[in-house]
């Protein structure tokens, strides 16, 4: 089950290339990322490096937890992944970029086992700049400002269950632990009927 929630979390992260680098990818909802995710946190970066894989070039980055969302990781763990670049030269488009020192909250995709690449779910749909808004409050936001984040989903239903939050922050925490706490999130608080996600997200 395991192996097959990596291979599923790939094809959500895995993009169509087109002619000037274009990407388009499956958009995802919060419903999906959480499903796929194999760990969860809020994490602040330490350091982010171009290495050269034996499967090609990557960016290593490197990371300290300072909360826990999901899976097996917990407040001050070092967490350290590498994701695909297409050069030591060119980065791959909608491949979450990380600043060293800045704070984010990452749904990381499990590793297909045999492969030295990972990435966030859904690429930068799965990653959040954690930031403060004018009044100081924490937000999180993915670089498409979170479109899509509850499309399809019963949001109401969804916040009830995760009762009141202080910040954007701790609200899409709080969403994320109710839709990981049950076996099919998409099932269990989507909305009746087909509602479709944007079809396409194209890379900026």
């Amino acid at each position: 089950m395991m192996k097959l929630r990596a291979i599923l979390a790939a094809s959500v992260t895995a993009l169509i290339a087109v002619p000037a680098m274009a990407t388009s990818m499956i958009p995802v909802n919060l419903a999906h990322i959480v499903d796929l995710a194999d760990k969860a946190f809020v994490c602040t970066v330490d350091s982010a490096e171009v290495v050269e894989t034996s499967w090609g070039w990557g960016e290593q980055i490197t990371v300290t937890v300072s909360r826990a969302v999901k899976g097996d990781v917990a407040a001050s763990d070092t967490v350290t992944w590498t994701q695909f670049r297409h050069t030591e030269r060119v980065r791959m488009p909608s491949m979450p970029e990380f600043t060293v020192g800045e704070e984010y909250l990452v749904f990381l995709a499990g590793q297909v086992e045999g492969s030295p690449y990972t990435a966030p779910v859904g690429l930068d749909q799965g990653c959040f700049t954690v930031s403060h808004d004018e009044s100081g409050n924490l937000t999180a936001s993915n670089a498409y400002n979170n479109e899509n984040l509850y499309t399809g989903l019963n949001q109401s239903a969804i916040e009830a269950q995760a009762g009141s939050a202080d910040t954007q922050l701790d609200a899409i925490i709080g969403a994320a632990e109710v839709l990981g706490s049950v076996e099919d999130p998409q099932a269990a608080y989507g909305m009746a009927g087909d509602v479709e996600l944007t079809a396409t997200i194209q890379s900026r």
